[in-house]
C-alpha cells in the first residue's frame, strides 16, 4: 500500500482493497515506514466522513469507511508514545495532535451523523482498557470526551495537559456527549456488565445510565462486585453493595463479597445483616480467616487512596485485635502517606513500624509522606525522632551527597528533610563527599527554595553541626557567602558558626581586599558593622605592611567599588591613612587611580595633606604616568606635577608637550621651559624637532613649541648653527626669522655665511648675500661663490668681478684666480673677462699670458696660443720668446690632447719659422707621424733659409 493508491481512490470501491486498508490500519505499528501512509488514510477517512451528505446509497461504504476509522482510533487513544513508538516517528508532539483532532472528529462526527458516532464510539468504550483498569484523561482523550464530554469532574486543561481529574462529581448529571444517544441504546449499556475488562469509568458510566433510565442492572459475577468494592467509584460500591447484599439476604456469600458488605454497607444495611447472621450457623475459622485478608485488601485501597475514615479504622482495629498477623505480612509502603498524614495515632503507628521493613532507599518516601500533612518544628520534633531512630542504623556510614540530595532539595522542602538529611550526613567524616551540596546552597545565585534550605540548616542542630564541620575543614569557601544567605546565616545560625564566618572573613578581607570589598559593601549594614570592628583590631594588631591587592586585577575591582560606593571610599581612604601598605599595592593604587574620578580626587587631597618626603607621595610620584599627566593635569596639585616632569626623560617630555591638549599644556608650560632652555644648547637640538615635524612624526610638537610665544622666542635664541641644515620650504619664514635675529653668528668669509648664502630656501639664500654683501666681498670668497654654482651666488660673484676697477692689482688676480679655478664655468669666465679687459692691461698681458702658459685648461691653453700669434713682432723680447719656446716645446710635445692648441703653435710656427730647433728634433723623434712630418718640414725650411741644424742634412 502506497500514497498514490490511497490518493487515487478512496474509499476502495472494491471489498478486497477495504479489507486490506482496514487490516494495514490495524497491523501495522506507529513507526516511521508506515506512520505517514496511516495519517493518510486517517486524513482521507476524516474528510470523506465528515465531508460527504448522508444518503442510503451510500450507507454501506460509510459504514466501511467507519470501521476503517474506529480501528484507527482505538489504536490511537490508547497509545502511549514513551512505551509503544520506538522510532523517530511519529514524535510525541504529533501523536498529542492526532489525539485532540481524533476527539475534535468524534464532536463533529456526532453533530452530523449519530449512526456513525455510536458505532465508532462503542468500539472506542470496549476497546477503552488498560493494565490500570482505569482511563487515562491525559491520554485517551476520545474515550474520555465520549464518556465524560459534558461532566464537572472532568475538565479540558490545555493541549499539551489534555484532560484532568477533578473533585466534582454528580450522579445524576449528563456527563457524556451526545447523552441522549446513550439513552437510546439500553442492550449496549446492559452489555457492559457482562464484560470483567473494561475500565472502572466504563462500569461508571453504565451503572449512571442505568439509574438515570431505570434500567434493570443484570447479575454481575462475583469477580466483578469484589473489583467494584475495590473501585474508587461511589456508584460501583454502592452497586456492589447491593448485588452482595441481594445475594446474602438468601445465602452466604463469599468471604470477599462480605467483606467489602461489612466495609461498605450503610448503617440501616448493617443492622440488617447483623439479625440475618443471628439466624445463621457459624462459619468456619478458613472462612474468617480469608474474610480478614478480603478485609485487609479492601482497607488497603481506601488507605491508597487518602480515605481514612470511621470504617476504615474500625477494619483496622478488628485486624489489629483478630488477625494482627495479616496486617503484619502487608507492605504498607504504597499506603505510607495515609498512614503517616492519618490524624490516628493508630495509622501512624502501623507507618512506623512497617518503617523498620524499609531500607533506607525508603526513607525520603516516608518522611515525605509524614509530611503531607503540615508539621510543627518543636510540636512534632519528638516523632521526627522516631524517623531518625528507624534510618540512622540503616544509613550508610559514608552516605554520598548524592543520597542526600533528594532531601535537601526536595520538591517541597522542609524543616524535617533538611535535619534528617544532614542528620545523617554525620556519619561520613570526609566532608569533599558534601561540596556540591553546599556550593549549591549557599551560591551567590541562590535562589528563595536554596536559601529556605540554607534557613533550615542554620535552624536545625544537625545542619549547625554539618555547617560547623564542613567549613571548618574548607574554611575559605565560608567568606563566600553573601546576599540573602548570609542574612539568613546571621539570623538563624547559632555564635559558633556566625564567629566562624567572621574569623574567616576578616582574614579573606586583609589578603584579598579587591575581591571582599565588594562582599563586604553589599552586606547588611549590622553585619557589614560587625565585621568591620573585626577587620580593624585585626589591622591593628599585625604591624606588617599589608599587599592588600597581590594581583593587578584584585587593585581595580577594589577602586572600582570605590568609586561607586561612598562607604567603600571611606573605608579605602581610612585604610590608606593608617595602615601600612607595600609598594606594589601603592603601584597599583596608583596605576589605577586616575580611572576612577571620585576616588582620585579623594587620594590627591589626602596626599596634599602630607609631607612632600612621605613615603607616600613618594610613590605617587616615582609611579605616575605621562598619561596620568596629561590625562590628569587639571586635579594634581602643580608641585608634583613639577617633581614627576623633572624626572622624565627629553623624549617623555616631547610626548607630553606634543600629546596634550591646548589647557593642560598651559599648566605644563612653566615646568617645561627650564628644561627647554637646558636642553637647546645641545648640537642639532632643533633641528632633529624639527625634522621630525617634517616627516609627520610629530606635527604638534612643531606647532606647540613654535607658535608657542614663549617657546619661540627661545627657539630664536638658540645658538645652534645646524639648524642651516634644514632646507624644507616650510620653515623658510622660521629659519628666516632666526637668522634675522642671529647676524652675528654669520661673519665676513666664514663658512656660515657661505651656507646661509648658498641656502636651498629663496627668502635664507637672499637675506645671505645682502648680508655678504653688507660684510663685503673679497676675491677668494667671491670665487667661492662661483664655484659653488648656485645662480644667485655665480651672479653675486659676476658682479663682484664686473666692479674690479681696470688696471688694478685685484683685475689681474681676479683673472689669474678664475682661469685657474678648477671650475670649468669659472675659468671660462675668467677667459671671457681676460678677452674683455686685455686692451687696457697693455704691458700686464704678456705677464698673464706667461702666468696662463702654466695653466693645465685646454682652454686656457687655446686662448694663450692663439692670443701669442697676435702678439707684434716688435714686442717679443727675449723674456717674452723664452716663455713662448717653452710653452711651445710643452704643447707640440703632449699627444692625444690640446689639438686646437697645436694647430695654432703650427701656424705660427709655419708663417714665422720662429721655434726652438731643439722643440722641432725632439718633436722628429718622439712625436706622432703627423707631429714628425711637420717637425721635419719646419726643419727643411729652416736650413733652406740658411740655418744650420746639427745632426740635420739636406739631400
Amino acid at each position: 500500500m502506497n500514497f498514490t493508491e490511497i490518493n487515487a481512490q478512496f474509499p476502495p470501491k472494491d471489498d478486497k482493497d477495504m479489507f486490506e486498508m482496514i487490516q494495514f490500519v490495524k497491523q501495522k505499528p506507529f513507526a516511521k515506514d508506515y506512520w505517514n501512509i496511516l495519517k493518510l488514510i486517517y486524513k482521507k477517512a476524516e474528510q470523506y466522513l465528515l465531508s460527504i451528505e448522508v444518503n442510503l446509497s451510500q450507507k454501506e461504504e460509510r459504514i466501511s469507511v467507519a470501521n476503517l476509522m474506529s480501528n484507527f482510533l482505538l489504536r490511537l487513544d490508547v497509545l502511549n508514545h514513551s512505551n509503544d513508538v520506538k522510532t523517530e516517528f511519529p514524535t510525541a508532539l504529533t501523536v498529542d495532535y492526532m489525539k485532540r483532532r481524533a476527539r475534535r472528529f468524534m464532536k463533529e462526527l456526532g453533530n452530523k451523523d449519530k449512526e456513525l458516532y455510536i458505532k465508532i464510539a462503542k468500539q472506542i468504550i470496549l476497546n477503552s482498557n488498560t493494565k490500570e483498569n482505569k482511563i487515562n484523561p491525559q491520554s485517551q482523550l476520545v474515550a474520555a470526551d465520549i464518556l465524560f464530554g459534558k461532566s464537572n469532574r472532568l475538565k479540558y486543561i490545555d493541549s499539551r495537559t489534555g484532560y484532568k481529574w477533578i473533585n466534582s462529581y454528580h450522579l445524576h448529571q449528563k456527563e457524556e456527549r451526545f447523552a441522549e444517544y446513550w439513552d437510546e441504546s439500553p442492550e449496549f449499556i446492559q452489555s457492559i456488565f457482562q464484560k470483567d475488562n473494561l475500565p472502572d469509568e466504563v462500569y461508571d458510566f453504565a451503572v449512571k445510565l442505568s439509574t438515570r433510565n431505570e434500567w434493570g442492572i443484570p447479575l454481575v459475577n462475583e469477580k466483578m462486585l469484589v473489583r467494584f468494592f475495590n473501585s474508587s467509584s461511589i456508584a460501583l460500591k454502592k452497586l456492589a453493595v447491593q448485588k452482595t447484599y441481594a445475594e446474602f439476604s438468601f445465602r452466604v456469600v463469599s468471604p470477599e463479597l462480605y467483606a467489602g458488605l461489612w466495609l461498605y454497607a450503610d448503617l440501616s444495611t448493617e443492622k440488617r445483616i447483623n439479625e440475618i447472621n443471628k439466624k445463621r450457623n457459624q462459619n468456619a475459622p478458613d472462612w474468617y480467616k480469608k474474610l480478614a485478608e478480603a478485609l485487609a485488601e479492601y482497607t488497603f485501597e481506601m488507605l491508597k487512596n487518602g480515605n481514612a475514615n470511621k470504617r476504615v479504622m474500625r477494619s483496622i482495629d478488628f485486624l489489629q485485635q483478630i488477625y494482627p498477623d495479616i496486617l503484619a505480612k502487608k507492605d504498607w509502603t504504597p499506603m505510607a502517606k495515609a498512614l503517616m498524614s492519618s490524624p490516628v495515632t493508630t495509622l501512624r503507628n502501623i507507618g512506623f513500624a512497617a518503617m523498620k521493613k524499609a531500607d533506607f532507599s525508603q526513607a525520603f518516601y516516608w518522611l515525605e509522606a509524614w509530611l503531607s500533612k503540615q508539621r510543627d518544628i518543636i510540636k512534632d520534633y519528638k516523632e521526627y525522632e522516631r524517623f531518625v531512630d528507624i534510618f540512622y542504623e540503616k544509613c550508610p556510614k559514608n552516605i554520598s551527597a548524592n543520597e542526600l540530595k533528594p532531601f535537601i532539595f526536595a520538591k517541597n522542602t522542609h524543616y524535617f528533610l533538611v535535619e534528617f538529611a544532614w542528620n545523617m550526613s554525620l556519619k561520613n567524616n570526609n566532608q569533599w563527599y558534601y561540596y556540591q551540596l553546599w556550593s549549591k546552597i549557599t551560591s551567590y545565585y541562590s535562589n528563595v527554595k536554596f536559601e529556605q534550605v540554607f534557613m533550615y540548616s542554620c535552624q536545625s542542630p544537625s545542619g549547625r553541626i554539618a555547617f560547623e564541620r564542613y567549613f571548618r575543614y574548607y574554611s575559605y569557601n565560608i567568606s563566600y557567602l553573601t546576599g540573602k544567605i548570609l542574612d539568613i546565616l546571621f539570623e538563624y545560625g547559632n555564635e559558633k558558626i556566625k564567629n566562624m564566618f567572621t574569623e574567616q572573613f576578616v582574614t579573606q578581607f586583609i589578603n584579598n581586599l579587591g575581591y571582599y570589598l565588594k562582599q563586604l559593601v553589599e552586606y547588611p549594614e549590622h553585619i557589614k558593622q560587625q565585621l568591620i570592628i573585626k577587620i580593624w583590631d585585626s589591622l591593628y594588631k599585625d604591624k606588617k605592611e599589608k599587599n592588600f591587592f597581590s594581583y593587578y586585577s584584585y587593585g581595580q575591582q577594589a577602586l572600582q567599588i570605590a568609586e561607586e560606593n561612598d562607604f567603600a571610599l571611606r573605608f579605602l581612604m581610612e585604610l590608606f591613612e593608617k595602615i601600612k601598605i607595600t609598594d606594589s599595592s601603592w603601584k597599583i593604587i596608583i596605576n589605577n587611580m586616575f580611572n576612577y574620578p571620585k576616588f582620585s580626587k579623594e587620594l590627591l587631597t589626602f596626599l596634599k595633606t602630607l609631607s612632600d618626603k612621605d613615603p607616600r607621595v613618594l610613590k605617587f610620584i616615582e609611579n605616575i604616568s605621562i598619561t596620568d599627566i596629561q590625562s590628569n593635569a587639571r586635579i594634581i596639585p602643580s608641585k608634583y606635577i613639577e617633581i614627576v616632569v623633572k624626572k622624565l626623560s627629553w623624549e617623555a617630555v616631547l610626548d607630553l608637550v606634543a600629546n596634550t591638549n591646548n589647557d593642560v599644556f598651559m599648566i605644563l608650560q612653566p615646568f617645561i621651559l627650564p628644561i627647554l632652555e637646558k636642553k637647546q644648547a645641545e648640537l642639532g637640538f632643533w633641528k632633529k624637532i624639527l625634522e621630525q615635524v617634517i616627516q609627520g612624526q610629530n606635527r604638534q610638537l612643531g606647532i606647540r613649541l613654535l607658535e608657542n610665544p614663549t617657546f619661540f622666542e627661545l627657539f630664536l635664541q638658540q645658538k645652534d648653527l645646524t639648524l642651516l641644515d634644514m632646507q624644507e620650504q616650510e620653515y623658510e619664514d622660521l629659519l628666516l626669522q632666526w637668522v634675522q635675529k642671529n647676524t652675528q653668528y654669520f661673519e665676513m668669509e666664514s663658512q656660515e655665511l657661505f651656507k646661509l648664502c648658498m641656502h636651498k630656501i629663496p627668502k635664507v639664500r637672499e637675506f645671505g648675500l645682502h648680508h655678504a654683501e653688507k660684510l663685503g666681498m673679497t676675491l677668494v670668497f667671491a670665487l667661492r661663490f662661483f664655484e659653488s654654482n648656485t645662480p644667485d651666488m655665480v651672479n653675486f660673484s659676476k658682479k663682484y668681478f664686473n666692479e674690479i676697477k681696470i688696471k688694478s692689482i685685484e683685475e689681474t688676480e681676479a683673472i689669474l684666480a678664475m682661469c685657474d679655478s678648477p671650475n670649468k664655468n669659472v675659468r671660462q669666465f675668467g677667459l671671457e673677462y681676460l678677452n674683455n679687459r686685455k686692451q687696457h692691461l697693455a704691458e700686464k698681458t704678456l705677464v698673464i699670458l706667461e702666468c696662463l702658459t702654466e695653466n693645465a685648461d685646454t682652454l686656457v691653453q687655446t686662448f694663450v696660443s692663439k692670443e701669442i700669434t697676435e702678439i707684434p713682432a716688435n714686442n717679443l723680447t727675449n723674456s717674452t720668446k723664452k716663455f713662448i719656446e717653452k710653452f711651445d716645446d710643452e704643447m707640440l710635445r703632449l699627444k692625444n690632447k690640446g689639438r686646437k692648441t697645436k694647430e695654432f703653435i703650427k701656424n705660427r710656427v709655419e708663417n714665422t719659422l720662429q721655434i726652438d730647433t731643439k722643440t722641432l728634433i725632439n718633436l722628429a723623434r718622439v712625436g706622432t707621424k703627423a707631429d714628425k712630418e711637420w717637425a721635419i718640414e719646419q726643419m727643411t725650411k729652416k736650413a733652406l733659409a740658411g740655418e744650420n741644424i746639427d745632426g740635420f742634412i739636406l739631400v
